[in-house]
Protein backbone atom coordinates (compact mmCIF):
# COMPACT_ATOMS: atom_id res chain seq x y z
CA UNK A 1 0.00 0.00 0.00
CA UNK A 2 3.00 2.46 0.52
CA UNK A 3 4.53 1.82 -2.60
CA UNK A 4 1.13 2.59 -4.33
CA UNK A 5 0.85 5.62 -2.35
CA UNK A 6 4.28 7.09 -3.68
CA UNK A 7 3.22 5.92 -7.02
CA UNK A 8 -0.08 8.81 -6.82
CA UNK A 9 2.10 11.35 -4.74
CA UNK A 10 4.67 11.11 -7.85
CA UNK A 11 2.18 11.64 -10.22
CA UNK A 12 0.58 14.39 -8.34
CA UNK A 13 3.90 16.12 -7.59
CA UNK A 14 4.71 16.16 -10.84
CA UNK A 15 1.14 16.83 -12.53
CA UNK A 16 1.17 19.54 -10.14
CA UNK A 17 4.72 21.19 -10.87
CA UNK A 18 3.96 21.05 -14.65
CA UNK A 19 0.54 23.62 -14.29
CA UNK A 20 1.46 27.45 -14.16
CA UNK A 21 -2.00 28.23 -12.58
CA UNK A 22 -1.33 25.57 -9.73
CA UNK A 23 -0.90 28.31 -6.34
CA UNK A 24 0.83 26.07 -3.50
CA UNK A 25 -2.63 25.86 -1.28
CA UNK A 26 -3.88 24.28 -4.70
CA UNK A 27 -1.60 22.20 -4.78
CA UNK A 28 -2.06 21.10 -0.89
CA UNK A 29 -5.45 20.75 -1.85
CA UNK A 30 -4.97 19.13 -5.40
CA UNK A 31 -2.91 16.11 -3.35
CA UNK A 32 -5.30 15.92 -0.40
CA UNK A 33 -8.06 15.15 -3.08
CA UNK A 34 -6.01 12.59 -5.03
CA UNK A 35 -5.31 10.81 -1.77
CA UNK A 36 -8.21 10.71 -0.67
CA UNK A 37 -10.01 9.07 -4.08
CA UNK A 38 -7.10 6.63 -3.43
CA UNK A 39 -7.87 5.79 0.30
CA UNK A 40 -11.56 5.34 -1.16
CA UNK A 41 -10.83 3.27 -4.12
CA UNK A 42 -8.60 0.88 -2.15
CA UNK A 43 -10.93 0.40 0.91
CA UNK A 44 -13.92 -0.21 -1.20
CA UNK A 45 -11.49 -2.54 -3.29
CA UNK A 46 -10.37 -4.38 -0.28
CA UNK A 47 -13.99 -4.74 1.79
CA UNK A 48 -15.17 -6.32 -1.73
CA UNK A 49 -12.17 -8.73 -2.13
CA UNK A 50 -12.23 -10.00 1.56
CA UNK A 51 -15.93 -11.13 1.17
CA UNK A 52 -15.65 -12.94 -2.48
CA UNK A 53 -12.86 -15.39 -3.63
CA UNK A 54 -10.01 -13.44 -6.05
CA UNK A 55 -10.77 -16.30 -8.65
CA UNK A 56 -8.56 -14.49 -11.05
CA UNK A 57 -5.50 -14.92 -9.40
CA UNK A 58 -6.44 -18.15 -7.55
CA UNK A 59 -6.32 -16.34 -3.94
CA UNK A 60 -8.59 -17.60 -1.79
CA UNK A 61 -7.66 -15.20 1.16
CA UNK A 62 -9.24 -12.64 0.46
CA UNK A 63 -6.12 -10.36 0.20
CA UNK A 64 -5.36 -7.43 -2.26
CA UNK A 65 -2.13 -8.48 -4.17
CA UNK A 66 0.35 -5.94 -4.97
CA UNK A 67 -0.29 -5.88 -8.26
CA UNK A 68 -3.89 -5.01 -7.70
CA UNK A 69 -2.64 -2.30 -5.80
CA UNK A 70 -0.67 -0.78 -8.76
CA UNK A 71 -3.40 -1.01 -10.78
CA UNK A 72 -5.57 1.38 -7.80
CA UNK A 73 -3.09 3.79 -7.59
CA UNK A 74 -3.07 4.06 -11.51
CA UNK A 75 -6.81 4.07 -11.58
CA UNK A 76 -7.22 7.04 -8.53
CA UNK A 77 -4.38 8.92 -10.22
CA UNK A 78 -5.79 8.78 -14.15
CA UNK A 79 -9.29 9.75 -11.89
CA UNK A 80 -7.28 12.77 -10.62
CA UNK A 81 -5.96 13.81 -13.96
CA UNK A 82 -9.05 13.79 -15.42
CA UNK A 83 -10.48 16.14 -12.72
CA UNK A 84 -7.37 18.29 -13.04
CA UNK A 85 -7.75 18.94 -17.09
CA UNK A 86 -11.24 19.96 -16.03
CA UNK A 87 -11.19 22.19 -13.33
CA UNK A 88 -7.61 23.74 -13.65
CA UNK A 89 -7.03 24.26 -17.15
CA UNK A 90 -4.12 22.91 -19.51
CA UNK A 91 -0.37 22.46 -18.84
CA UNK A 92 2.15 24.11 -20.56
CA UNK A 93 1.68 23.73 -24.42
CA UNK A 94 4.89 21.85 -25.60
CA UNK A 95 3.71 20.54 -29.15
CA UNK A 96 3.09 17.13 -29.93
CA UNK A 97 0.96 16.28 -32.69
CA UNK A 98 0.61 12.57 -35.10
CA UNK A 99 1.19 14.41 -38.65
CA UNK A 100 1.70 12.06 -41.67
CA UNK A 101 3.64 13.34 -44.16
CA UNK A 102 3.41 10.55 -46.76
CA UNK A 103 -0.53 10.07 -45.87
CA UNK A 104 -1.59 10.75 -49.90
CA UNK A 105 -2.53 8.09 -51.88
CA UNK A 106 -3.42 7.92 -55.88
CA UNK A 107 -7.25 7.99 -56.61
CA UNK A 108 -7.14 6.05 -59.97
CA UNK A 109 -10.26 6.83 -62.00
CA UNK A 110 -11.05 3.97 -63.88
CA UNK A 111 -8.36 1.58 -63.50
CA UNK A 112 -8.12 -1.68 -64.33
CA UNK A 113 -6.81 -3.72 -61.59
CA UNK A 114 -5.56 -7.81 -61.61
CA UNK A 115 -4.38 -9.91 -58.82
CA UNK A 116 -2.54 -13.19 -59.06
CA UNK A 117 -3.96 -13.41 -62.42
CA UNK A 118 -7.53 -12.64 -60.92
CA UNK A 119 -9.22 -10.77 -63.59
CA UNK A 120 -12.10 -8.17 -62.61
CA UNK A 121 -15.47 -8.55 -63.61
CA UNK A 122 -15.19 -8.60 -67.05
CA UNK A 123 -12.46 -6.81 -69.69
CA UNK A 124 -14.25 -3.71 -69.72
CA UNK A 125 -15.29 -2.93 -65.98
CA UNK A 126 -13.26 -0.86 -64.13
CA UNK A 127 -12.53 0.65 -60.61
CA UNK A 128 -12.72 3.78 -58.85
CA UNK A 129 -10.17 3.16 -56.16
CA UNK A 130 -10.60 5.66 -53.54
CA UNK A 131 -8.51 4.28 -50.84
CA UNK A 132 -5.79 6.85 -49.23
CA UNK A 133 -2.79 4.64 -47.74
CA UNK A 134 -1.63 5.26 -44.42
CA UNK A 135 1.17 7.82 -43.91
CA UNK A 136 4.00 7.00 -41.03
CA UNK A 137 4.56 9.21 -37.57
CA UNK A 138 7.95 11.33 -38.25
CA UNK A 139 10.90 10.45 -36.78
CA UNK A 140 11.05 13.27 -34.84
CA UNK A 141 7.50 12.78 -33.37
CA UNK A 142 8.60 9.53 -32.71
CA UNK A 143 11.46 10.32 -30.33
CA UNK A 144 8.98 13.14 -28.38
CA UNK A 145 7.12 10.27 -27.92
CA UNK A 146 10.16 8.31 -26.19
CA UNK A 147 11.63 11.21 -24.11
CA UNK A 148 8.31 11.86 -22.28
CA UNK A 149 7.59 10.87 -18.71
CA UNK A 150 4.76 8.52 -18.10
CA UNK A 151 3.39 10.56 -14.89
CA UNK A 152 2.62 13.91 -17.34
CA UNK A 153 0.87 14.34 -19.87
CA UNK A 154 1.57 17.98 -22.44
CA UNK A 155 -1.45 19.13 -23.62
CA UNK A 156 -1.72 20.31 -27.14
CA UNK A 157 -3.21 23.45 -27.98
CA UNK A 158 -6.71 23.93 -29.99
CA UNK A 159 -5.16 24.08 -33.05
CA UNK A 160 -2.63 21.49 -32.61
CA UNK A 161 -5.72 19.88 -31.49
CA UNK A 162 -7.47 20.18 -34.59
CA UNK A 163 -4.45 19.43 -37.10
CA UNK A 164 -4.79 15.56 -35.52
CA UNK A 165 -8.13 15.27 -35.75
CA UNK A 166 -8.22 16.42 -39.15
CA UNK A 167 -5.01 15.17 -40.30
CA UNK A 168 -6.63 12.09 -42.02
CA UNK A 169 -10.17 13.36 -43.37
CA UNK A 170 -11.86 13.36 -46.86
CA UNK A 171 -14.96 13.32 -48.01
CA UNK A 172 -16.79 12.87 -51.83
CA UNK A 173 -19.85 13.93 -53.23
CA UNK A 174 -21.02 11.33 -56.22
CA UNK A 175 -23.35 12.47 -59.30
CA UNK A 176 -23.46 9.76 -60.97
CA UNK A 177 -26.17 8.21 -63.66
CA UNK A 178 -28.17 5.65 -61.87
CA UNK A 179 -26.20 5.89 -57.72
CA UNK A 180 -28.44 5.90 -54.98
CA UNK A 181 -25.49 7.14 -52.73
CA UNK A 182 -24.90 10.80 -53.17
CA UNK A 183 -21.96 11.12 -50.57
CA UNK A 184 -19.81 9.43 -48.56
CA UNK A 185 -17.29 10.63 -45.77
CA UNK A 186 -14.08 8.58 -43.49
CA UNK A 187 -11.65 10.00 -41.20
CA UNK A 188 -9.43 8.43 -38.95
CA UNK A 189 -7.78 9.35 -35.77
CA UNK A 190 -4.60 7.24 -34.89
CA UNK A 191 -4.06 5.96 -31.39
CA UNK A 192 -1.10 2.97 -32.45
CA UNK A 193 1.74 4.26 -34.05
CA UNK A 194 1.29 3.83 -36.63
CA UNK A 195 -2.44 3.33 -37.17
CA UNK A 196 -2.83 -0.27 -37.26
CA UNK A 197 -6.81 0.36 -39.08
CA UNK A 198 -6.98 0.69 -42.58
CA UNK A 199 -10.03 1.15 -45.03
CA UNK A 200 -11.35 1.18 -48.51
CA UNK A 201 -13.75 2.67 -51.02
CA UNK A 202 -14.62 1.80 -54.21
CA UNK A 203 -16.70 1.26 -57.44
CA UNK A 204 -17.39 -1.55 -59.52
CA UNK A 205 -18.66 -0.56 -62.33
CA UNK A 206 -21.32 -2.92 -64.13
CA UNK A 207 -21.32 -1.97 -68.26
CA UNK A 208 -24.07 -4.07 -69.13
CA UNK A 209 -26.62 -2.11 -66.94
CA UNK A 210 -24.83 0.93 -66.26
CA UNK A 211 -25.02 0.40 -62.78
CA UNK A 212 -22.52 0.41 -59.86
CA UNK A 213 -21.49 -2.12 -56.94
CA UNK A 214 -20.20 0.15 -54.32
CA UNK A 215 -17.83 -1.36 -51.86
CA UNK A 216 -16.90 0.50 -48.44
CA UNK A 217 -14.22 -1.39 -45.98
CA UNK A 218 -13.07 -1.22 -42.54
CA UNK A 219 -10.23 -3.50 -41.65
CA UNK A 220 -9.03 -3.26 -37.56
CA UNK A 221 -5.49 -4.46 -37.79
CA UNK A 222 -4.19 -5.97 -34.25
CA UNK A 223 -0.30 -7.17 -34.10
CA UNK A 224 0.72 -5.11 -36.61
CA UNK A 225 -0.82 -2.82 -39.55
CA UNK A 226 0.48 -5.36 -42.24
CA UNK A 227 -2.42 -7.30 -42.48
CA UNK A 228 -5.34 -4.15 -42.63
CA UNK A 229 -3.05 -3.00 -45.78
CA UNK A 230 -3.13 -5.90 -47.32
CA UNK A 231 -6.75 -6.67 -46.97
CA UNK A 232 -6.86 -2.41 -47.95
CA UNK A 233 -5.23 -3.69 -51.11
CA UNK A 234 -6.47 -6.78 -52.09
CA UNK A 235 -10.41 -7.48 -50.67
CA UNK A 236 -12.39 -5.90 -53.33
CA UNK A 237 -10.22 -7.72 -56.63
CA UNK A 238 -10.77 -10.88 -54.46
CA UNK A 239 -14.24 -10.54 -54.28
CA UNK A 240 -14.93 -9.42 -57.72
CA UNK A 241 -12.94 -12.43 -59.35
CA UNK A 242 -15.27 -14.40 -57.39
CA UNK A 243 -18.38 -12.95 -58.19
CA UNK A 244 -17.25 -12.99 -61.56
CA UNK A 245 -16.48 -16.97 -61.24
CA UNK A 246 -19.66 -17.52 -59.37
CA UNK A 247 -22.21 -14.81 -61.39
CA UNK A 248 -20.69 -14.56 -64.82
CA UNK A 249 -19.56 -11.79 -66.55
CA UNK A 250 -22.15 -10.69 -69.03
CA UNK A 251 -25.22 -10.02 -67.11
CA UNK A 252 -24.60 -10.88 -63.46
CA UNK A 253 -27.56 -11.06 -61.01
CA UNK A 254 -26.45 -9.78 -58.01
CA UNK A 255 -30.12 -10.28 -56.92
CA UNK A 256 -29.11 -14.37 -55.97
CA UNK A 257 -28.42 -13.61 -52.12
CA UNK A 258 -27.23 -17.34 -52.31
CA UNK A 259 -24.72 -17.14 -54.88
CA UNK A 260 -23.37 -13.20 -53.80
CA UNK A 261 -22.88 -14.59 -50.14
CA UNK A 262 -20.74 -18.08 -51.64
CA UNK A 263 -18.89 -15.48 -53.82
CA UNK A 264 -17.98 -13.19 -50.43
CA UNK A 265 -17.31 -16.25 -48.43
CA UNK A 266 -14.79 -17.44 -51.12
CA UNK A 267 -13.45 -14.47 -51.69
CA UNK A 268 -12.67 -13.76 -47.72
CA UNK A 269 -11.41 -17.27 -47.59
CA UNK A 270 -8.89 -17.35 -50.18
CA UNK A 271 -7.47 -14.30 -49.21
CA UNK A 272 -6.98 -15.56 -45.81
CA UNK A 273 -5.05 -18.72 -47.15
CA UNK A 274 -3.05 -16.61 -49.51
CA UNK A 275 -1.87 -14.63 -46.65
CA UNK A 276 -1.26 -17.33 -43.87
CA UNK A 277 -0.05 -20.53 -45.97
CA UNK A 278 1.74 -18.81 -48.98
CA UNK A 279 3.12 -16.74 -46.64
CA UNK A 280 4.53 -19.51 -44.10
CA UNK A 281 5.43 -21.45 -47.31
CA UNK A 282 7.58 -18.38 -48.74
CA UNK A 283 9.31 -18.20 -45.16
CA UNK A 284 10.14 -22.35 -44.88
CA UNK A 285 11.66 -22.27 -48.72
CA UNK A 286 13.85 -19.27 -47.78
CA UNK A 287 14.03 -18.83 -44.24
CA UNK A 288 15.32 -15.08 -43.30
CA UNK A 289 14.49 -12.04 -42.05
CA UNK A 290 14.12 -10.58 -45.12
CA UNK A 291 11.45 -12.93 -46.38
CA UNK A 292 9.44 -12.50 -42.70
CA UNK A 293 9.35 -8.91 -43.37
CA UNK A 294 8.66 -9.09 -46.90
CA UNK A 295 6.23 -12.06 -47.27
CA UNK A 296 4.98 -13.34 -43.93
CA UNK A 297 3.82 -10.05 -41.75
CA UNK A 298 0.48 -10.03 -43.16
CA UNK A 299 0.55 -13.51 -41.36
CA UNK A 300 1.82 -12.57 -38.42
CA UNK A 301 0.10 -9.42 -37.23
CA UNK A 302 -3.99 -9.85 -37.71
CA UNK A 303 -7.04 -7.97 -38.64
CA UNK A 304 -10.96 -7.90 -38.53
CA UNK A 305 -12.40 -6.90 -41.98
CA UNK A 306 -15.89 -5.39 -42.45
CA UNK A 307 -16.88 -4.95 -45.87
CA UNK A 308 -20.05 -3.69 -47.29
CA UNK A 309 -21.16 -4.25 -50.94
CA UNK A 310 -23.81 -2.15 -52.23
CA UNK A 311 -25.82 -2.44 -56.07
CA UNK A 312 -27.72 0.02 -57.08
CA UNK A 313 -29.45 -1.83 -59.35
CA UNK A 314 -31.54 -4.07 -56.79
CA UNK A 315 -30.63 -1.40 -54.24
CA UNK A 316 -29.71 -4.21 -51.82
CA UNK A 317 -26.71 -4.01 -49.06
CA UNK A 318 -24.58 -6.88 -47.76
CA UNK A 319 -22.05 -6.68 -45.40
CA UNK A 320 -19.63 -9.47 -44.83
CA UNK A 321 -18.03 -9.32 -41.37
CA UNK A 322 -15.20 -11.47 -39.78
CA UNK A 323 -14.42 -9.87 -36.59
CA UNK A 324 -16.09 -7.34 -34.13
CA UNK A 325 -16.17 -4.46 -36.26
CA UNK A 326 -19.60 -2.92 -36.91
CA UNK A 327 -22.07 -1.32 -39.47
CA UNK A 328 -24.97 0.88 -38.27
CA UNK A 329 -28.17 1.46 -40.79
CA UNK A 330 -30.57 4.32 -39.91
CA UNK A 331 -33.81 5.43 -41.03
CA UNK A 332 -36.68 7.59 -40.49
CA UNK A 333 -39.86 6.24 -38.78
CA UNK A 334 -43.26 7.99 -38.79
CA UNK A 335 -43.34 9.71 -35.54
CA UNK A 336 -46.42 9.14 -33.15
CA UNK A 337 -45.29 12.82 -31.85
CA UNK A 338 -45.70 15.32 -34.84
CA UNK A 339 -43.12 17.14 -32.31
CA UNK A 340 -40.44 14.62 -32.82
CA UNK A 341 -38.27 13.51 -35.04
CA UNK A 342 -38.06 9.69 -34.60
CA UNK A 343 -35.41 7.18 -35.93
CA UNK A 344 -34.11 4.05 -35.40
CA UNK A 345 -30.70 1.89 -35.70
CA UNK A 346 -30.24 -1.13 -36.68
CA UNK A 347 -26.85 -3.28 -36.17
CA UNK A 348 -26.15 -5.02 -39.41
CA UNK A 349 -23.56 -7.47 -37.56
CA UNK A 350 -23.09 -8.92 -34.75
CA UNK A 351 -19.83 -8.69 -32.89
CA UNK A 352 -17.75 -11.95 -33.36
CA UNK A 353 -15.74 -12.31 -30.13
CA UNK A 354 -15.10 -14.82 -27.82
CA UNK A 355 -17.97 -13.34 -24.98
CA UNK A 356 -20.05 -14.51 -28.38
CA UNK A 357 -22.77 -17.46 -27.09
CA UNK A 358 -23.15 -18.57 -30.85
CA UNK A 359 -19.67 -18.19 -31.42
CA UNK A 360 -18.66 -20.15 -28.50
CA UNK A 361 -20.62 -22.98 -29.57
CA UNK A 362 -19.02 -22.80 -33.12
CA UNK A 363 -15.63 -23.13 -31.88
CA UNK A 364 -16.06 -25.70 -29.52
CA UNK A 365 -17.68 -27.98 -31.95
CA UNK A 366 -14.80 -28.18 -34.07
CA UNK A 367 -12.67 -29.14 -31.10
CA UNK A 368 -12.55 -32.20 -29.16
CA UNK A 369 -14.42 -32.52 -25.78
CA UNK A 370 -11.09 -32.26 -23.85
CA UNK A 371 -10.78 -28.43 -25.03
CA UNK A 372 -13.95 -27.24 -24.19
CA UNK A 373 -12.62 -25.23 -21.57
CA UNK A 374 -9.21 -23.99 -23.19
CA UNK A 375 -10.27 -23.20 -26.72
CA UNK A 376 -12.17 -19.82 -25.15
CA UNK A 377 -11.34 -18.59 -21.72
CA UNK A 378 -11.98 -15.44 -20.00
CA UNK A 379 -13.95 -14.60 -23.12
CA UNK A 380 -10.75 -14.67 -25.72
CA UNK A 381 -9.81 -17.32 -28.21
CA UNK A 382 -7.37 -19.30 -25.86
CA UNK A 383 -7.37 -17.48 -23.51
CA UNK A 384 -5.36 -14.73 -25.67
CA UNK A 385 -7.20 -12.97 -28.92
CA UNK A 386 -10.82 -11.45 -28.28
CA UNK A 387 -12.11 -11.91 -32.34
CA UNK A 388 -12.98 -15.04 -33.14
CA UNK A 389 -12.84 -14.73 -36.78
CA UNK A 390 -10.04 -12.35 -38.45
CA UNK A 391 -7.43 -12.27 -41.25
CA UNK A 392 -4.14 -13.33 -40.51
CA UNK A 393 -3.12 -14.51 -37.22
CA UNK A 394 -1.42 -17.18 -37.71
CA UNK A 395 -0.69 -18.66 -34.32
CA UNK A 396 -4.44 -19.29 -33.88
CA UNK A 397 -4.27 -21.26 -37.09
CA UNK A 398 -1.26 -23.26 -37.83
CA UNK A 399 1.17 -24.90 -36.29
CA UNK A 400 3.23 -25.74 -39.69
CA UNK A 401 3.14 -25.94 -43.27
CA UNK A 402 3.14 -29.39 -45.04
CA UNK A 403 4.72 -31.28 -42.18
CA UNK A 404 7.46 -28.49 -41.02
CA UNK A 405 6.35 -27.59 -37.83
CA UNK A 406 7.19 -23.50 -37.29
CA UNK A 407 9.24 -24.58 -34.14
CA UNK A 408 11.74 -26.00 -36.55
CA UNK A 409 12.49 -22.62 -38.01
CA UNK A 410 16.01 -21.19 -37.82
CA UNK A 411 16.70 -19.39 -34.30
CA UNK A 412 17.24 -15.88 -36.08
CA UNK A 413 13.76 -16.10 -37.86
CA UNK A 414 11.96 -16.90 -34.63
CA UNK A 415 13.36 -15.05 -32.58
CA UNK A 416 11.08 -12.38 -34.48
CA UNK A 417 7.80 -14.85 -33.85
CA UNK A 418 5.57 -14.84 -30.71
CA UNK A 419 5.42 -18.16 -29.08
CA UNK A 420 2.53 -19.92 -30.01
CA UNK A 421 -0.82 -19.70 -27.49
CA UNK A 422 -0.85 -21.90 -24.50
CA UNK A 423 -3.05 -24.93 -25.29
CA UNK A 424 -3.09 -24.89 -29.05
CA UNK A 425 -3.62 -28.80 -30.22
CA UNK A 426 -6.00 -29.03 -32.90
CA UNK A 427 -6.07 -25.49 -35.20
CA UNK A 428 -7.30 -23.37 -36.82
CA UNK A 429 -9.56 -21.97 -33.77
CA UNK A 430 -9.78 -18.96 -35.70
CA UNK A 431 -11.37 -18.50 -39.31
CA UNK A 432 -11.74 -15.37 -41.81
CA UNK A 433 -15.08 -17.19 -43.18
CA UNK A 434 -17.61 -14.24 -42.82
CA UNK A 435 -21.15 -14.27 -41.46
CA UNK A 436 -23.67 -12.00 -44.39
CA UNK A 437 -26.44 -10.26 -43.82
CA UNK A 438 -28.42 -8.88 -46.66
CA UNK A 439 -31.03 -5.86 -46.52
CA UNK A 440 -33.07 -3.94 -49.19
CA UNK A 441 -32.01 0.05 -48.98
CA UNK A 442 -35.09 2.33 -49.21
CA UNK A 443 -33.71 5.64 -49.66
CA UNK A 444 -36.95 7.38 -48.56
CA UNK A 445 -36.46 5.84 -45.25
CA UNK A 446 -32.80 4.47 -45.08
CA UNK A 447 -30.75 7.35 -44.81
CA UNK A 448 -27.44 6.61 -43.94
CA UNK A 449 -24.67 4.05 -42.91
CA UNK A 450 -21.92 4.19 -40.20
CA UNK A 451 -18.64 1.65 -40.28
CA UNK A 452 -16.48 1.55 -38.07
CA UNK A 453 -13.54 -0.57 -36.10
CA UNK A 454 -14.67 -1.26 -32.25
CA UNK A 455 -12.49 1.45 -30.72
CA UNK A 456 -15.79 3.43 -32.03
CA UNK A 457 -18.23 1.77 -30.31
CA UNK A 458 -16.08 1.24 -27.09
CA UNK A 459 -17.07 4.79 -26.92
CA UNK A 460 -20.16 5.33 -28.08
CA UNK A 461 -23.44 3.50 -28.25
CA UNK A 462 -25.20 2.96 -31.45
CA UNK A 463 -28.09 5.20 -30.78
CA UNK A 464 -25.33 7.94 -30.00
CA UNK A 465 -23.82 7.57 -32.89
CA UNK A 466 -27.11 7.91 -35.05
CA UNK A 467 -28.03 11.11 -33.27
CA UNK A 468 -24.91 12.19 -33.54
CA UNK A 469 -25.26 12.13 -37.49
CA UNK A 470 -28.98 13.47 -37.47
CA UNK A 471 -27.93 16.34 -35.27
CA UNK A 472 -25.16 17.29 -38.03
CA UNK A 473 -27.09 16.89 -40.68
CA UNK A 474 -30.00 19.19 -39.21
CA UNK A 475 -27.17 21.42 -37.93
CA UNK A 476 -28.58 22.13 -34.91
CA UNK A 477 -29.93 19.85 -31.54
CA UNK A 478 -33.08 19.09 -32.32
CA UNK A 479 -35.36 17.11 -30.53
CA UNK A 480 -35.41 13.39 -31.86
CA UNK A 481 -35.24 9.90 -30.53
CA UNK A 482 -33.06 7.57 -31.50
CA UNK A 483 -34.32 3.47 -30.71
CA UNK A 484 -31.96 0.50 -31.39
CA UNK A 485 -33.87 -2.06 -33.08
CA UNK A 486 -30.43 -4.84 -33.70
CA UNK A 487 -32.06 -8.43 -33.43
CA UNK A 488 -28.83 -9.68 -31.54
CA UNK A 489 -28.19 -7.98 -27.85
CA UNK A 490 -24.37 -8.72 -28.84
CA UNK A 491 -24.91 -5.59 -31.34
CA UNK A 492 -26.35 -3.31 -28.69
CA UNK A 493 -23.91 -3.64 -26.34
CA UNK A 494 -23.37 -0.43 -24.61
CA UNK A 495 -19.71 1.09 -24.37
CA UNK A 496 -17.22 0.33 -21.85
CA UNK A 497 -14.70 3.16 -21.52
CA UNK A 498 -16.39 5.85 -19.26
CA UNK A 499 -19.97 4.46 -19.52
CA UNK A 500 -21.40 2.52 -16.42
CA UNK A 501 -24.68 1.39 -17.70
CA UNK A 502 -26.88 1.23 -20.89
CA UNK A 503 -28.87 3.75 -19.35
CA UNK A 504 -26.51 6.29 -18.68
CA UNK A 505 -25.55 5.91 -22.59
CA UNK A 506 -29.13 6.35 -23.73
CA UNK A 507 -29.73 9.40 -21.53
CA UNK A 508 -26.22 10.99 -22.55
CA UNK A 509 -28.20 11.74 -25.86
CA UNK A 510 -30.87 13.56 -24.54
CA UNK A 511 -28.93 15.60 -21.77
CA UNK A 512 -25.77 16.29 -23.50
CA UNK A 513 -24.99 18.71 -26.22
CA UNK A 514 -23.19 17.46 -29.11
CA UNK A 515 -19.93 19.44 -30.26
CA UNK A 516 -21.34 20.92 -33.87
CA UNK A 517 -18.33 22.17 -35.89
CA UNK A 518 -16.94 19.73 -38.09
CA UNK A 519 -17.53 19.65 -42.12
CA UNK A 520 -16.81 16.13 -42.10
CA UNK A 521 -19.21 13.67 -40.66
CA UNK A 522 -17.09 10.72 -39.44
CA UNK A 523 -14.55 13.39 -37.88
CA UNK A 524 -17.80 14.96 -36.16
CA UNK A 525 -18.49 11.42 -35.22
CA UNK A 526 -14.59 11.02 -33.74
CA UNK A 527 -14.82 14.55 -32.02
CA UNK A 528 -18.19 13.75 -29.72
CA UNK A 529 -17.03 10.15 -29.02
CA UNK A 530 -13.61 11.68 -26.77
CA UNK A 531 -15.79 14.38 -26.20
CA UNK A 532 -17.35 12.67 -23.24
CA UNK A 533 -20.96 14.30 -23.81
CA UNK A 534 -19.78 17.25 -25.65
CA UNK A 535 -16.96 18.41 -23.43
CA UNK A 536 -14.23 20.32 -25.95
CA UNK A 537 -11.82 19.81 -22.70
CA UNK A 538 -12.06 15.91 -22.93
CA UNK A 539 -11.18 16.00 -26.42
CA UNK A 540 -8.29 17.91 -25.70
CA UNK A 541 -6.71 15.70 -23.42
CA UNK A 542 -7.35 12.50 -25.33
CA UNK A 543 -5.99 13.65 -28.31
CA UNK A 544 -3.12 14.72 -26.66
CA UNK A 545 -2.11 11.75 -24.96
CA UNK A 546 0.69 10.49 -27.51
CA UNK A 547 1.17 6.63 -28.65
CA UNK A 548 1.81 4.20 -27.20
CA UNK A 549 0.14 5.72 -23.77
CA UNK A 550 -3.25 6.01 -25.78
CA UNK A 551 -3.75 2.80 -25.87
CA UNK A 552 -4.60 2.86 -22.18
CA UNK A 553 -7.46 5.25 -23.31
CA UNK A 554 -8.48 4.69 -26.90
CA UNK A 555 -8.51 2.10 -29.64
CA UNK A 556 -7.52 3.57 -33.35
CA UNK A 557 -10.77 5.28 -34.89
CA UNK A 558 -11.26 4.56 -38.34
CA UNK A 559 -15.18 6.03 -39.49
CA UNK A 560 -17.24 5.80 -42.55
CA UNK A 561 -20.38 7.26 -43.31
CA UNK A 562 -22.54 6.95 -46.34
CA UNK A 563 -25.79 8.95 -47.43
CA UNK A 564 -28.44 7.46 -49.21
CA UNK A 565 -30.53 8.78 -51.58
CA UNK A 566 -30.16 11.53 -54.31
CA UNK A 567 -28.94 14.97 -53.40
CA UNK A 568 -28.49 18.37 -55.03
CA UNK A 569 -26.12 18.32 -57.63
CA UNK A 570 -22.50 18.88 -56.37
CA UNK A 571 -20.98 22.04 -57.39
CA UNK A 572 -17.02 21.29 -58.86
CA UNK A 573 -15.41 23.27 -56.85
CA UNK A 574 -11.83 23.21 -59.22
CA UNK A 575 -10.22 21.48 -62.12
CA UNK A 576 -9.06 18.68 -60.02
CA UNK A 577 -12.88 18.09 -59.50
CA UNK A 578 -13.62 17.52 -62.99
CA UNK A 579 -13.51 14.25 -65.23
CA UNK A 580 -13.80 11.97 -62.12
CA UNK A 581 -16.61 10.08 -63.59
CA UNK A 582 -19.06 11.82 -61.45
CA UNK A 583 -17.35 11.68 -57.64
CA UNK A 584 -15.99 15.16 -56.63
CA UNK A 585 -13.96 15.56 -53.82
CA UNK A 586 -15.55 17.89 -51.30
CA UNK A 587 -13.11 20.42 -50.44
CA UNK A 588 -14.46 21.76 -47.65
CA UNK A 589 -14.50 18.31 -45.77
CA UNK A 590 -11.49 17.21 -46.73
CA UNK A 591 -7.99 18.55 -45.00
CA UNK A 592 -5.47 19.12 -48.09
CA UNK A 593 -2.95 16.90 -46.16
CA UNK A 594 -5.51 13.93 -47.08
CA UNK A 595 -6.49 15.37 -50.23
CA UNK A 596 -6.17 12.11 -52.77
CA UNK A 597 -4.90 13.08 -55.97
CA UNK A 598 -7.60 12.49 -58.96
Amino acid sequence: MGQSRIIVKRAVTELVSRSNAATKNQTLALKRKALDTYKKVYYSTASAKNSTTNKCHGNTNGSTTGKNLTKIAYAAASTFVACYYMYYGSFNNNTFFIRSDSNTGDVRNYSTTTVNNKQPLSPSTSTFNGNIDNGTITKAGIERTKSYSTDTIPILSPDEVEKVLHANEYSYLVDRNGSKIFRFDVSQLPSNNPIEDNHVEQILAIPSTKDDIWFFGIFDGHSGPFTSAKLAKDIVPYVTHYLRENLGSDAPNFENDLLVETALKGAFLSLDNDIVLNGFKELFNQPSKQTLLEKTMPAVSGACCLLSMYDTLSSTLRVALAGDSRALLVSSVESENNNDAAWKVKSLTIDQTGDNIEEIERIRSEHPEDEFKTCIRNGRILGSLQPSRAFGDYRYKIDGIDNRKISDLPSEVKMFLRAPPKNLKTPPYVTAEPVVTSVKIDPSKDKFMVIASDGLFELLSNEEIASLVINWKDKAVNKHSVVDVSPDLESQRPPFRYKSSKTESSDAINNNRPLLQDENIATHIIRNALSCGGKQDYVNAFVSIPSPMSRSYRDDLTVTVVFFGKDEKPEVGSAANKNTGGVYLNEIATTPIAKPKL
